[in-house]
């Protein structure tokens, strides 16, 4: 440890002017913007250990630092491990050497990783120890390890969420850089305040702080990879905004730059943010030509196919072909991007793949699908919620989630089922405020809104759009205001208000003109029109109207083209030019039969991609056969040859190959009945009940119940689906499942159920082995009959215990048996609980083979003395597939 200035070693002044080569390439704030030639760095990485190997004291370490810099650029294998190890040395000779330089390039290195790598706590520690070291240095190096490590301060209380501590230390910071003078120090915390302020959630105070951060360096060089940096920053913010022309004035700015410098890590990027940019303002051919440009870049600059930024142009590219309606184009690219994000892991890409695919069956009509797409996206978005990493990505998964659950509402609202797109309205909007995502919340309240509409309450509807139109303000989204503004016109002509609606009507309309965003006219025009037509002003309905007709006619929107044609007709026709309603009225016809054409090509061209993924199927499975064919005809042929004799082989080659035939049709057989049980481990009636309770718990303001409850529906749904499709699962996922099933059947009853699970101590609940889902048929009987039709408190009772030669379980219930159960439902068909039991008295059947052990599945009615009942036990033996050894 440091104990004084006795210890301090310093040598003259041209070591300095060296030594300080060394910081512009090892301070961290500095060194992410050199654009390193990666084909050159495992020569350096050889000189510099050469260097460590044969050299002593400060040069040793300087070239371990470096070297420790090199391996993280490059991304070396246990890079982490290698990176500590490296300035632990480094740190224990510069002690031993007086040498405080090292110890602050040590600790500066190490608060910079530590906050790169979410570790924020560990980073104040290293800062503080910067910052009490730099005061040793002499001349300006001091300030320039004390900004660094105000700036370490600062990102580190920025990922604890302490946003007051980290304004203070990056003001620290700026004021420190300021008086330094330099380009760099004086950008580069304006830069910091800038990723703050966005995280807070203050668009407008992070572009002011970007563009000081920019005019800093803008007349210093052109081509400085900071400059660039700071544009980047400044397209993504207007971006956000929705000022998408400024975005893609910045993001070009930034590409130029990136281009020159042959910038492998951002000069594809750039055109990928154009490429959004285009998108977003609807300009889906230049969107499309970027989107290209951004995946031949990253193709051309060595990016394989698995890193990140190649599933991200197909995904994008699936959108754009979405957003134009070829389906076929777009569900190749969705798909291969999927493909890629399941090999890489990439849980968020994943998710963001499977909310196109929803999108594309929600708006063929295909709800159930939607929906059960969405509920998968938001699966993987959770999957590693957990992780620590870094502030800004995690703010962005909370965003992706807040959408896949403001998709799900829309679906429901299409749907017609309100109720529940307000349920998922509510989740999307809670999500929002917890990262500031002032968009989401835009469009969330611009929903709400929509969905009160259609419920028949228009007052509820007005409120919702009137805060959405708050919200776009106050981050002064101008496509955002228009399309809220357009919502309030919509419900202003409900209410009769028509001069209202026409204010807000072609308010909107200036702004898309304004902007650029002609993609949006035809639709807005198209409902002034009606608008105007109720109020009975048909001048100006006709004008709306035709330049709805023109609009869409330009863009190719048939649908607008003949709603529009059909309103002209009409209007036509109450003036009395009969001509010209005629025109109309052929117009829509032939637009209307167009609509219809379009439609019925998509479903032939989904049916066709339907029949040919069949016909592929079964060519493969022909193939294998053929495959399994010909590997039966050598082996045989094989035989003959060896044996001569032929006849005796041939003999037990049948009776292998019979043998093996009953095999496959045992494994067949077992198959089969997996995925009978499968779809009968769940009655549909307990998966909705349960959602419908989550939902009451909702609507009640419950939040502690609701979310409990689907804490464990959400467990115990991912335990069946994980164990469903293994043959033999460890003893402890078993009990798990069961409890976890009985602990929402508690729930769902409101305290008229108690159990209890013992487990025979002699099982080891992680060695031993049992097939899935066994007792869970007969526990659904205790439960939804036994138990259900009993007054008074239910109880189940499920053990399991071992013998020699198998595994033993017993369900008790004390329900009113089956008698009473059967009279209930005497005028009832047999259900889903009498096809469990017949398919699991079969798995037992087929587990236990030839040797079955006697009775191995008894149901048994329990009375008292009187013949009251009592309860149902049941109790059936599984073999034992790998108990654990008893305690010697």
């Amino acid at each position: 440890m440091y104990t004084g200035k006795a210890n301090i070693s310093l040598k003259p002044s041209t070591r300095l002017r060296k030594l300080w080569l060394v910081v512009l390439l090892l301070i961290p704030g500095y060194s992410q913007f050199i654009c390193a030639q990666t084909a050159r760095q495992q020569e350096v990485i050889d000189s510099l250990q050469h260097v460590i190997d044969t050299a002593s004291g400060e040069t040793k370490v300087l070239s371990m630092l470096r070297l420790a810099t090199t391996i993280i650029q490059k991304g070396m294998p246990y890079k982490a491990q290698k990176y500590y190890e490296l300035h632990e040395e480094s740190l224990e000779l510069s002690k031993q050497l007086g040498f405080i330089f090292g110890q602050v390039l040590v600790h500066s290195h190490l608060a910079h990783y530590a906050n790169s790598t979410g570790s924020f706590r560990e980073a104040i520690r290293h800062a503080w120890k910067e910052y009490n070291l730099a005061s040793f240095l002499p001349g300006n190096s001091d300030s320039v390890f004390i900004e660094s490590a105000y700036r370490d301060l600062s990102i580190a209380y920025r990922g604890l969420g302490m946003y007051d501590s980290a304004l203070y230390y990056i003001d620290h910071a700026i004021i420190l850089g300021e008086q330094m003078g330099s380009p760099g120090a004086m950008s580069l915390p304006y830069m910091d305040k800038g990723h703050l302020l966005v995280q807070m959630g203050e668009q407008k105070a992070a572009l002011k702080a970007y563009y000081q951060a920019y005019n800093i360096v803008r007349n210093v060089n052109s081509n400085d990879p900071l400059r660039a940096t700071f544009c980047r920053m400044i397209g993504s913010v207007h971006n956000t905004a929705g000022d998408y022309r400024l975005a893609i004035k910045y993001f070009r700015e930034a590409d130029s730059i990136y281009g020159s410098l042959k910038s492998a890590q951002y000069h594809p990027q750039q055109a990928s943010h154009i490429a959004r940019a285009y998108q977003y303002l609807g300009e889906l051919d230049s969107a499309l030509k970027y989107r290209h440009l951004a995946l031949k870049r990253f193709i051309a600059y060595g990016f394989k196919e698995l890193n990140i930024n190649i599933p991200n142009q197909y995904c994008y590219l699936g959108m754009i072909y979405r957003e134009w309606g070829q389906f076929d184009s777009a569900k190749y690219y969705i798909d291969k991007s999927l493909d890629l994000r399941i090999r890489n892991k990439d849980s968020l890409g994943v998710g963001m793949c499977l909310d196109e695919m929803a999108l594309m069956a929600k708006m063929n009509g295909r709800y159930q699908d939607a929906l059960r797409l969405l509920l998968e996206s938001l699966q993987w978005k959770t999957a590693d919620g957990g992780a620590r990493i870094d502030p800004r990505r995690r703010a962005q998964r909370i965003e992706s989630q807040s959408e896949t659950y403001l998709l799900l509402g829309q679906v429901f609202a299409d749907w017609n089922k309100h109720g529940a797109a307000l349920m998922y309205y509510d989740t999307s909007m809670m999500l929002c405020n917890k990262v500031a995502f002032l968009r989401g919340k835009t469009l969330v309240q611009y929903h709400r809104g929509l969905a009160w509409q259609q419920k028949g309450i228009p007052d509820t509807a007005m409120r919702y759009m009137q805060s959405a139109l708050q919200f776009a303000e106050s981050v002064e989204n101008r496509p955002l205001i228009a399309k809220a503004l357009t919502g309030l016109a919509k419900l202003y002509v409900l209410q009769g208000k028509v001069i209202d609606a026409q204010v807000y009507f072609e308010t909107a309309l200036n702004i898309y003109r304004e902007d650029g965003f002609i993609g949006e006219l035809p639709g807005v025009y198209f409902e002034l029109g009606l608008a105007l037509m109720k109020a009975g002003e048909q001048n100006g309905a006709l004008e709306a109207l035709q330049k709805a007709y023109d609009h869409a006619s330009s863009m190719g929107k048939i649908s607008i083209q003949a709603d529009a044609s059909l309103a002209l007709a009409g209007l036509y026709e109450e003036r009395g030019n009969i001509s010209l309603s005629n025109k109309y009225l052929k117009d829509y016809i032939l637009f209307h039969d167009s609509v219809f054409t379009l439609e019925t090509h998509q479903q032939l061209v989904e049916m066709q991609a339907f029949h040919e993924s069949q016909q592929q199927q079964l060519q493969i499975l022909h193939l294998e056969q053929e495959n399994e064919l010909t590997s039966l005809r050598a082996e045989r042929s094989q035989y003959v040859i060896i044996s001569l004799g032929g006849i005796v082989i041939i003999v037990l080659l049948f009776v292998v190959l019979f043998f093996r035939q009953i095999n496959i049709r045992n494994q067949q057989r077992t198959l089969l009945n997996q995925q009978q049980l499968f779809r009968s481990q769940m009655n549909p009636h307990f998966i909705f009940n349960s959602l419908t309770n989550i939902q009451h718990y909702i609507f009640q303001k419950d939040s502690l119940s609701a979310g409990k409850y689907l804490a464990v529906f959400a467990k115990l749904m991912r335990n069946i689906l994980n164990n469903s499709n293994k043959e033999l699962i460890a003893l402890r996922h078993e009990v798990e499942t069961i409890s976890q099933y009985l602990d929402l059947q508690q729930l769902r009853m409101e305290d008229k159920l108690e159990y209890e699970i013992d487990v025979d101590e002699a099982l080891d609940p992680e060695l031993t082995e049992i097939p899935p889902m066994l007792a869970q048929p007969f526990i659904e009987n205790a439960i939804e009959h036994g138990i259900r039709n009993k007054e008074g408190k239910g109880f189940v009772s499920v053990r399991i215990t071992k013998n020699d030669q198998a595994l033993i379980y017993e369900i008790e219930d004390n329900g009113v048996g089956r008698k009473k159960v059967a009279e209930l439902q005497k005028n009832k068909k047999k259900g889903h609980e009498s096809m469990a039991v017949s398919l699991t008295r079969s798995r037992l059947q087929s587990l236990w083979g030839r040797r079955k052990p006697g009775n191995i599945l008894e149901i048994i009615d329990l009375e008292d003395s009187e013949g009251n009942p009592l309860g149902t036990l049941v109790r059936f033996k599984v073999p034992s597939f790998g108990f654990a050894q008893d305690d010697k």
